[in-house]
Parts: structure tokens; sequence; C-alpha cells
């Protein structure tokens, strides 16, 4: 990620994203640090379009399973979906400013995290992960929604 250092209040409180200027990154000093700095405590949008991406799960442009029994692969196409949306209105994922992951085990975001990074990388959108219960599919373990700030 290409980003530079803006000083607010604390130093090192915000990172803007030069390729998305509208977007900066808000993790105060005041508070802890992101767990495994794999996301941001904050993102500050300046005023325009947003795009709500609807929870994207493990299925291919043929409506077909990806990665039963895989969590990494269900993330990964997840994270396609998630990509082909932001692409179709001239968006990339670092324009992301929030995702929701639902996992049917937290232990299976472990086993998730090397797919994030290969599509997320340095950019750290703020993000929540939580436990339910089931998805529509017993073979589905993960669920992935996002907020795009429309560039």
């Amino acid at each position: 990620m290409v980003c530079k250092e803006v000083f607010g209040p604390e130093p090192a409180t915000y990172i803007a994203l030069m390729n998305n200027p509208r977007l900066a990154l808000v993790n105060p000093a005041a508070m802890a640090p992101p767990i495994n700095n794999s996301y941001s405590n904050g993102v500050k949008v300046a005023a325009g379009n947003l795009l709500f991406v609807a929870g994207q799960v493990a299925l291919d442009v043929d409506g077909r399973m990806v990665g039963v029994g895989d969590p990494a692969a269900q993330m990964e196409q997840a994270s396609k979906n998630i990509q082909a949306v932001c692409e179709a209105i001239g968006a990339t994922l670092q324009y992301v400013v929030k995702l929701t992951v639902y996992v049917t085990d937290m232990r299976l975001l472990a086993l998730m995290g090397p797919a994030r990074k290969r599509f997320f990388g340095e950019h750290r959108p703020a993000s929540l992960a939580l436990q339910v219960a089931g998805l529509f599919s017993p073979d589905m373990v993960v669920e992935v929604e996002a907020v795009v700030a429309v560039p």
C-alpha cells in the first residue's frame, strides 16, 4: 500500500491513502493497535458515494460452491466476488473501507488470513469478524460483506 502519514492531534494517528485521497486510516496512539496489524480501528471517508456489497460467499460465476471443507478457498472466492463488484463500478479492493466477516468457527480465521492478505495486501479496512451458528448452506463457513468508498 502506498501511503503517507498525516499528523493529527497525536503523531501517527492518521494514515492517508495516496491512491484514494478520500480515505484516511485512523489508529490513535491512545488505544491498542489493531490485532495482527490486519485492520484499522477506523477509516475516515470524505464526502462522496459509497457502495454496500452484499454478503459474499464461496459461489463461483456459475453459482457453484467453491472450497467445500477448505476455509481458505472459501475466503478466496468471497474476496474474488467482492473484487468483481468493486471492478464493476471502477474501484479496486483498495477502496474497501469496512469488512464484516461472518464465520461458523472463529478458529478458521487463521486459515483464511493468507487468502485475505493476497487480495487486500497491506490495505487495512475497518473490520469485524463474528461467529454465527450457520450460513445459508451447511458447507459454507464464511460470508463477507463490504463497504466501498467509490472513486
